[in-house]
C-alpha cells in the first residue's frame, strides 16, 4: 500500500512531499519529492546517518 497505492494517490493530490518509514531489517526512512507528477526519492536515513539518494 504504502509503495505503490499512497505515492499515485498523493502524487495526484499534488502533495510536495512523501515520507516511508521502514522498520524490517532496521529502521530506514526514506523522503521522496514531487517532481513533474511523480515522486523521486530524495533522501534515505538509517539508524546511523543520513544517506543521499542515488
Amino acid at each position: 500500500m504504502d509503495r505503490k497505492v499512497k505515492p499515485t494517490l498523493y502524487a495526484e493530490a499534488a502533495i510536495p512531499h512523501f515520507w516511508r518509514l521502514e522498520f524490517d531489517p532496521a529502521p530506514i526512512l526514506v523522503v521522496y519529492d514531487l517532481q513533474r507528477g511523480r515522486y523521486a526519492e530524495r533522501t534515505t536515513a538509517l539508524a546511523g546517518g543520513t544517506h543521499p539518494a542515488m
